[in-house]
Order: C-alpha cells, then sequence, then structure tokens
C-alpha cells in the first residue's frame, strides 16, 4: 500500500498542486478531498487556512492517518449518498478518478454534490501508457488516458457528463499529469 507522506516528490507535487490551484479561493468553501490517502491533501488545505474540509477515502488504514491532519471518512466515491445535494464548493479528485469501476458514476456524484457554482479540481496521469493489464488504473480507457491527444477525449467526456472545463493545464512535476478545472454546467447555460 502506497503512501504519499512515504514519498517526498508526491507529497510535495501534491502541496503544489494545491497551493497554485486554491491560493484564491475562499478560506470559507466546503472543500472535499476525494481519495484523500494518509492526508497530505487536508493538512495543506489547513495550513493554507481552509477551515471546512473532509477528506474520504476507501482504506480504513490511510483514513486513520489522514485524521491527523482534519476530518476524514471511510467511503467510496461510486457512492456518496451521505452528502447532500449541492453541499460542496470545491472537489479535489488528484490521482484517483483513473482508479475507479465506474468513472461515469462518479463524475455524476460528483455534480450531484457540488454546489451550482462549485468548481470540480481533477488531477490524472496523462498520458497514461502503463500496461494494457494494468489493473489499478481500471478507467484510464474510458477517460482516454491512455492515448496523448491534448485531453479532447477527457474533456469531450466531461462535457458529456454535464461538466464545462475552464481550465486545462500538463504538469511534469511528479510525473506526467493533465490538470483540469471543471464546473457543472448549469440549465440556463445550455441556452447561452
Amino acid at each position: 500500500m502506497s503512501h504519499e507522506s512515504q514519498h517526498e516528490k508526491w507529497s510535495e507535487g501534491q502541496r503544489r498542486f494545491i497551493k497554485l490551484n486554491f491560493q484564491y479561493l475562499k478560506r470559507s468553501s466546503r472543500v472535499i478531498d476525494i481519495a484523500c490517502g494518509d492526508g497530505i491533501g487536508l493538512s495543506c488545505l489547513r495550513q493554507m487556512g481552509f477551515c471546512n474540509v473532509f477528506g474520504i477515502d476507501s482504506n480504513p488504514i490511510k483514513v486513520t492517518e489522514a485524521r491527523r491532519h482534519g476530518e476524514a471518512i471511510v467511503g467510496d466515491m461510486h457512492n456518496l449518498s451521505f452528502i447532500g445535494d449541492q453541499s460542496i464548493d470545491v472537489i479535489l479528485c488528484s490521482h484517483s478518478l483513473e482508479h475507479v469501476y465506474d468513472p461515469i458514476k462518479v463524475l455524476h456524484e460528483f455534480k450531484r454534490i457540488l454546489a451550482a457554482n462549485g468548481i470540480l479540481f481533477l488531477v490524472l496521469p496523462y498520458p497514461d501508457f502503463g500496461s494494457l493489464n494494468d489493473r489499478a488504473h481500471l478507467a484510464k480507457y474510458l477517460l482516454g488516458l491512455h492515448k496523448f491527444d491534448h485531453g479532447r477525449h477527457l474533456r469531450k467526456l466531461l462535457k458529456s457528463s454535464g461538466y464545462r472545463v475552464i481550465k486545462t493545464r500538463f504538469d511534469t512535476y511528479r510525473e506526467d499529469e493533465i490538470w483540469l478545472t471543471v464546473t457543472p454546467i448549469k440549465a440556463w447555460d445550455v441556452f447561452q
């Protein structure tokens, strides 16, 4: 089992992403770190002054460690029914969506819990040229991470799932990654 805190470059990469992307957000924002691991993201968000932050991870051992940095619960991102509709301002999902068995269901859950003007930050390995038999990255083909098309397939999938891509960035600090900032498409946006 891998822990971010045991890999300096990985944990510094997570802190770097958060500092760059969260610096202008309101510190009172309701933030959830999806697949929070052992709490590196929670720790960084707390240090930046975010006071309404919690994490979720499916691994109870990692959740126990994450609780040293803030509130964290055991859960599955496929079923966030314990979180109210439109109750979250910001979702951080870093190096997690590629591991799920149904990324479309997860994206729908994220959309349901995001406030109308909420933000979803996605960080994914890109391109993800790992083995065809890579069982850890179940969703990479559906997400289009297995090919370098400048993220077109992924952005199209996000749009078809009800999101607007606000910003796309490619980064190589910890590994080749794509960073996406997306927001739910509101009903009135469709008619503009």
